[in-house]
């Protein structure tokens, strides 16, 4: 840092002029070192490696998706889909839909639900930025791994978006 300060110096001061007494500064070295930081620790403190003192959640298990029902009502006023997710098997269970190619990266792809219980899935439909949208009659997703396909109110398209997933 006190280098480059010391080249800025150097160059901010303007050449003598011949017959001048002003001696040229050419390439000033810094005066001063500047302080190293101290090399990073390479053991860790013990507070550091003590096992966690937290324990970890109860997670429920992966939903079955036999388990699962899928409905589809009509479309939402702004064109948009919401897909009811409801569990009807006899545990408390996760959906997981993060393999589905229509995730939207900054969407929390996993629900628990309850026995009994359900959830809602909102699906964004654009049907503005391309010339020609497609029919639309199913929403194909991935549920923990399985392929399932929704189907829904035919609609046109040209993309399709999971956006949301909570529990209802």
């Amino acid at each position: 840092m006190l280098a480059a300060m010391a080249a800025v110096v150097a160059m901010a001061v303007p050449a003598a002029c011949a017959g001048d007494d002003v001696p040229v500064v050419r390439d000033a070295a810094p005066s001063t070192v500047a302080p190293t930081a101290p090399p990073p620790a390479s053991v860790l403190a013990p507070s550091q490696t003590t096992p966690d003192t937290i324990a970890a959640p109860d997670l429920p298990p992966p939903c079955d998706p036999s388990v699962l029902r899928f409905s589809a009502p009509s479309p939402l006023a702004d064109g948009a889909l919401a897909i009811r997710i409801e569990n009807v098997g006899t545990v408390r269970c996760e959906a997981t839909l993060d393999e589905s190619p229509i995730v939207d990266e900054s969407m929390e792809p996993d629900v628990w639900l309850d026995a009994g219980g359900a959830g809602e899935l909102l699906v964004a439909v654009d049907a503005v930025s391309c010339a020609a949208p497609g029919p639309v009659e199913s929403i194909g997703l991935i549920v923990n791994g399985a392929p399932v396909a929704v189907v829904v109110e035919p609609i046109e398209a040209c993309t399709i978006t999971l956006t949301a997933l909570y529990p209802l």
